[in-house]
This record gives structure tokens, C-alpha cells and sequence, in this order.
């Protein structure tokens, strides 16, 4: 059993991928999403419960509900709730096609008010499309236009920058705006799933990707980021009272200063983020018994080293461009090269 009082390390939030389906095969996926349902291994909703209840006294103060697509999940509403009930944040990144009036009324009566995030990746079907799959972008515009209209959760759009829409920041931002989106953030392409047979195509150089934070910086107010990977800016007015910043999820630096989330994917692994340490395998092995090597202090080590090296060094670079010390719940992205994957034992 998690002891509260005896943790060794403090995590900021939980990501968990709560299914694998998604009816899109966006040839960016870190998750390499699988479309065949069937196939798709998904989370029970007791499952998932018992995983968030053993990381609580390990610290967390947010959850990703993730995927795949998580709005195919059929107790997305409920698990938002629950989460809100156990005293975190949840938060969801979608494809839209499951965003109706009944899918956010559903959200909202069970307490979501923010941090519900579209993924749209062009400003155009054909930048967003090339990326997305066909008719990506009519589900994307016919979700925000449901967005905007249902008015009573505060969302955000999420793009992933790429050689397709590199030149369309600025207008991918304006069509944001347009629907009354409150934030967009910018995620830096990784070699992660499906990414990696397209990463020629689809990368851009670390100068591009600056460039776009430069210029959105230059214009918006930066609420969150995380060594870059993922930035965070908010698209309101600064005279409007609403925008009387609104809580953000935040990965919160713990006493070495930089943030140590946990994962779970679709394939049981557990580990701890951004280092990629493997803990062990919820789909083999008993939750509490895999969750509770978090705080054996087994890793920390391994932690320290990354603080010390990589981690210390994209943090430098985001205070450069910045000026400000980041943190959010989000991915950090490609593993540099003196960063490996770690399995303990």
C-alpha cells in the first residue's frame, strides 16, 4: 500500500491513456492510436479509478484523460467527476468528432468548466488534412463552431507544429480566436509513435519551431510551458475580465525545481515522465505493487542525473526565451541523446 507520509518523491500530474481507439490516424500519433476497435485495448472505469486513488498520496494534482480518442471512452463523463470529486484536475485533448451538445452538456454537469483542448493542425484542409486524414479539418471547424456556441466550458486549442503548417500559426491562432477559444498551445513534434515513419516529412528545424514561440510571445500573454515541448499562451483580451487568468493545470516543480510527472499507457506501462523511466507493468503486475516503486526511491538517481543534464539544459533554454521559469502538464518530447529509456527492475 502508498503511505502519504513516507513518499520519497512528490509528482505533479498523472497522464493516462485511457484508450487506445481513435477513428483517425493522424500520421503525427505519439500513441500510434489503433482505429481497429476491436484491437484497442481500453481502461475500465474502475481500472482507471484504482490507478488515480493509488497515485494521489504520491502528490498529483492533475489528470490527463488521454488516448486514443478519449470521448470514445463510455465513461469519459463519469471519470471526469470522479476525478473533480477526489479533489484533481482532469483535462482532455480530443479529434472533435465526439464534441456535440449532449457530449459537453454531459462534461459540464459533472463539473468540467476548463481544460478541454481541440486538436486542429492546420488552418486549412489541406495543411490539416495532410497530417490528420481526410475530413480531419470539417470535424475540427464543425467542433469549434459546437465549442463557441455551447459557451460554458473555457477550451483551448492544441497544435502540434509541423513542415505542413509551419507558415499557418498565425492564422491557425485567428481561427481560434474567431471561436472564442481561451488558449492555444503549441506541442513540438516527437519521434514518438507513428511520428517516427514520418519524421523526414514532418519535422522542422529547432529554429522554426522557436520562431513560432517568438511570434506568438511577441502577441500573447505565455501562461505555461514545459522545456519548450509544450507552450501554453492565452488568446484573450488582457482588458477582459474573464480572462482573469483561469487556473491552469500545472506541473508544479517540486523542491529540486523541475517537474516529475507519472504515465500510463495503453499498454500498461507505468512510467515517469519526462526521464522515461519504467516502473513496471500495470497489465502484468498488480497496481498498488507498481505504483508503490514510485516511492521506493529507487529512481531518483536516475532523476537527479536528468535534472542535472538534459532537463537543466532545456530549462535554460526556455528561460532565454521567456524569461520565466515554465511548467504544465504536458509530454516533454524527443529524448536527447545522452537520454535512454529505463526500465527498473
Amino acid at each position: 500500500m502508498i503511505d502519504g507520509a513516507s513518499k520519497a518523491q512528490s509528482f505533479a500530474g498523472l497522464a493516462l491513456t485511457i484508450t487506445e481507439y481513435c477513428e483517425f490516424e493522424c500520421r503525427h500519433c505519439y500513441a500510434s492510436a489503433i482505429r481497429d476497435k476491436q484491437k484497442a485495448h481500453q481502461y475500465p472505469r474502475d481500472t482507471l479509478l484504482e490507478i488515480i486513488r493509488h497515485c494521489i498520496p504520491l502528490g498529483i494534482e492533475s489528470v490527463f484523460l488521454g488516448g486514443g480518442e478519449p470521448l470514445t471512452h463510455p465513461d469519459i463523463a463519469a471519470l471526469v467527476g470522479e476525478t473533480l470529486q477526489l479533489g484533481l484536475t482532469p483535462s482532455i485533448s480530443t479529434n472533435g468528432l465526439h464534441l456535440t451538445d449532449g457530449m459537453l452538456a454531459a462534461l459540464n454537469a459533472e463539473g468540467m468548466t476548463h481544460n478541454l483542448a481541440l486538436s486542429l493542425d492546420g488552418a486549412s484542409q489541406e495543411s490539416n488534412d495532410a497530417v490528420r486524414g481526410h475530413g480531419a479539418f470539417e470535424v475540427a471547424c464543425r467542433a469549434l463552431h459546437v465549442l463557441r456556441d455551447f459557451g460554458r466550458i473555457d477550451f483551448g486549442i492544441n497544435v502540434v507544429v509541423t513542415s505542413q503548417n509551419l507558415r499557418e500559426v498565425d492564422a491557425i491562432t485567428e481561427l481560434a480566436r474567431q471561436h472564442n477559444a481561451s488558449y492555444l498551445t503549441l506541442v513540438r513534434l516527437t519521434q514518438d509513435g507513428r511520428a517516427i515513419d514520418h519524421w523526414d516529412e514532418l519535422a522542422v528545424t529547432d529554429d522554426e519551431y522557436l520562431q513560432c514561440l517568438r511570434a506568438l510571445n511577441d502577441r500573447f500573454t505565455l501562461t505555461d510551458h514545459f522545456f519548450l515541448q509544450c507552450t501554453m499562451f492565452d488568446l484573450r483580451p488582457v482588458t477582459d475580465s474573464a480572462a482573469i487568468r483561469r487556473k491552469p493545470i500545472l506541473m508544479s516543480p517540486d523542491k529540486n525545481g523541475l517537474p516529475v510527472g507519472i504515465s500510463v499507457d495503453g499498454k500498461g506501462d507505468v512510467q515517469i515522465t519526462p526521464m522515461r523511466i519504467i516502473v513496471g507493468n500495470i497489465q502484468r503486475e498488480p497496481i498498488d505493487v507498481v505504483i508503490g516503486r514510485l516511492q521506493d526511491g529507487v529512481y531518483e538517481p536516475r532523476v537527479a542525473e536528468w535534472r542535472a543534464s538534459a532537463g537543466a539544459e532545456q530549462q535554460r533554454e526556455a528561460n532565454l526565451l521567456f524569461g520565466t521559469t515554465g511548467r504544465a502538464d504536458c509530454k516533454v518530447g524527443k529524448l536527447s541523446s545522452d537520454e535512454k529509456q529505463i526500465t527498473m527492475p
